[in-house]
C-alpha cells in the first residue's frame, strides 16, 4: 500500500483541560480533576495544483455525520456506471473508497465518495475532480502535469478534509446576523440584510434576505444558503429571487469575535452560477452577530 503523505499545515496546539469526574463513595459525591491533553491537527486541503482542479461549485466539500457502521463491498469498475469500490487504511483509519470516471474533452471527471468510522458515526465526503490528460501537452508542460500527477494524492486529500471537519471549531448550531449600509454619495443605495445560519459538522445551511433603496431602484431579495466551514471560513453559494429572477453566486465568509466578514470580490461568471474573481481585490462587508428571534 502506498504511503500517504499528509501535509500539516496548522501548528500542532496542546490545550489543557480539567474534566470532572464524579464518583460516587457512600452516597456522598467526591469530585476530582485529571488534566487531559488534547491535539488538533489542520491539514491543508486547498487546491492548488495546475492540472488537477475541483469541478464543484463549493470547496472544500462537505462532510455529512450519520449513524452506522462500516461495511465495504469490493467490486466493481471505475468506468462503469457504479464504480469502483475499495478498502483501504489511510493514516491507521478505515476507508471504503467508491472512484466513478467519465472522459470529457481532453480531460477524465472522476468522483470520488470517501466513508470512515468517527466517534460511532459514519464520516462520509463526496467530490468531483477533473484530470487533464498529460498526454495533449507539449514539453516542458507534459512533464510537469505527469510529475504534479505522480506526486497527487487523493487519499490524502479526502483524509484531510474529514479530519478537519471532525475537528473543525464551527460556528453555534443556529447563528443570526445582520448588515446595515448607509446610503452614501459614492454608495448611494441603503441595504438592509439578515442571515440566519444552520451548522451541523461542517456544513451550514440557512437563508438571507434583504432589502436595498437607492434613487433608481427599490427592491427585496430572499434565497436559501448551503455551503461548508473550513476553520473560520465559510464557503458557501446563495441561491436567491430578486424582481422574480432566480440567481446564484459563491459567496466567501470568515468568522470573526463579533460576528462574519463577508469577503466581497467582484463576481465573474462561473459554471451555472456568478464566482468571486479572488484574482481582484476585495471589500470587508461586516455583519453583526443578532439574536435569531428578532429576524422577522
Amino acid at each position: 500500500m502506498k504511503k500517504i503523505n499528509m501535509i500539516v499545515v496548522g501548528i500542532i496546539t496542546i490545550a489543557v483541560i480539567s474534566i470532572a469526574v464524579v464518583m460516587s463513595i457512600k452516597n456522598k459525591q467526591v469530585i476530582t480533576t485529571e488534566p487531559i491533553a488534547v491535539e488538533s491537527v489542520v491539514f491543508d486541503t486547498a487546491l492548488t495544483t495546475t492540472y488537477i482542479t475541483n469541478a464543484d461549485s463549493v470547496w472544500p466539500p462537505a462532510v455529512t455525520f450519520k449513524d452506522g457502521i462500516l461495511t465495504c463491498d469490493e467490486q466493481g469498475n471505475q468506468i462503469t456506471e457504479n464504480g469502483k469500490t475499495t478498502q483501504k487504511k489511510i493514516d491507521n483509519n478505515d476507508y471504503c473508497i467508491t472512484a466513478m470516471s467519465e472522459g470529457a474533452a481532453g480531460s477524465t471527471y472522476t468522483t470520488y465518495t470517501y466513508v470512515t468510522p468517527i466517534n460511532n458515526q459514519l464520516a462520509t465526503t463526496v467530490f468531483t475532480l477533473r484530470f487533464v490528460q498529460c498526454e495533449n501537452y507539449d514539453e516542458p508542460n507534459r512533464s510537469a502535469c505527469l510529475t504534479e500527477r505522480a506526486n497527487f494524492s487523493v487519499d490524502g486529500l479526502a483524509h484531510g478534509i474529514i479530519m478537519n471537519a471532525k475537528n473543525s471549531t464551527t460556528l453555534s448550531t443556529n447563528t443570526c446576523y445582520s448588515y446595515h449600509q448607509v446610503a452614501t454619495t459614492e454608495a448611494p443605495y441603503a441595504v438592509d440584510e439578515t442571515l440566519f445560519i444552520s451548522t451541523n459538522g461542517n456544513i451550514i445551511t440557512g437563508t438571507k434576505q434583504g432589502t436595498q433603496n437607492g434613487p433608481d431602484m427599490t427592491n427585496g431579495y430572499n434565497g436559501s444558503i448551503t455551503g461548508t466551514v473550513n476553520g473560520d471560513t465559510v464557503n458557501a453559494v446563495f441561491d436567491y429571487i430578486i424582481e422574480g429572477s432566480s440567481n446564484k453566486e459563491q459567496e466567501i465568509y470568515k468568522k470573526t469575535a463579533n460576528g462574519l466578514e463577508k469577503l466581497r470580490y467582484p463576481l465573474i461568471q462561473g459554471k451555472g452560477m456568478l464566482v468571486p474573481d479572488t484574482t481582484k481585490e476585495f471589500k470587508i462587508i461586516p455583519y453583526t452577530q443578532i439574536a435569531c428571534s428578532s429576524i422577522k
